[in-house]
């Protein structure tokens, strides 16, 4: 059943950081586009919310921005991966 309600909030979700991710980043819709195997228009599309990835097609998304797909959906999340993995390490490390 959580998996039931987990699958019904993610279609509800929007890409609310994916033009943020890609700006620190400094990715542009094109290169992103052509890291992924699709156009320009559908990064843009997916940028300005007019339309919703599966979710095969969010996690292509995150991996081709280096990214946890929850960065791309949720506000509060540390960007990209090797953030998180610092993070990791200095509370392991008790700093």
């Amino acid at each position: 059943m959580y998996f039931y309600t987990q699958i019904n909030n993610y279609r509800k979700m929007k890409l609310n950081r994916l033009k943020v991710v890609m700006a620190e980043l400094g990715i542009s819709q094109k290169a992103l586009g052509e890291k992924m195997g699709v156009s320009s228009a559908s990064i843009s599309n997916l940028a300005n919310n007019r339309s919703q990835p599966s979710l095969q097609k969010l996690f292509m998304l995150a991996d081709a921005l280096g990214v946890s797909p929850c960065s791309l959906i949720n506000d509060g999340q540390t960007a990209t991966r090797s953030s998180q993995e610092e993070q990791s390490r200095s509370l392991q490390n008790g700093a």
